[in-house]
């Protein structure tokens, strides 16, 4: 296992790290064997939170337990709320692509985000 302090990867990435940003929306990947091009598919709150929560770290510890006393087990109940807020207010995908078409796949995701941020800007 290699650690990299964030100045580190700053200065190897030769970008500015963010402390934040806003969250526009999840994408779970999904690779099939067939041929065809990549599509999304947006998920119903329902299948977000299952997706979400197979992909949830519980314990940051789990290949170095000397971190244990710096990070507590989540609650279940706040992990479950946190996961239904997160759900209901961010847009939830599936992207269906191939090993082929992972550039396709890319540039599909890319403009939903900016429809997502066209359709943002006009409430505004």
């Amino acid at each position: 296992m290699v650690w990299i302090l964030p100045g580190e990867l700053e200065a190897g990435l030769g970008a500015r790290l963010r402390v934040g940003a806003p969250l526009d929306m999840i994408v779970f990947p999904q690779f099939h064997s067939q041929r065809g091009g990549p599509w999304l598919e947006r998920l119903d709150e329902r299948a977000a939170a299952a997706l979400l929560a197979d992909h949830v770290e519980e314990t940051a510890v789990s290949y170095d337990p000397f971190l244990g006393d710096w990070f507590a087990r989540p609650d279940r109940a706040e992990l479950d709320a946190a996961t239904r807020l997160v759900v209901r207010t961010t847009p939830c995908f599936r992207l269906h692509q191939t090993m082929s078409t992972l550039q396709q796949g890319a540039r599909v995701v890319r403009e939903r985000v900016e429809a997502l941020e066209t359709s943002v800007a006009e409430c505004r």
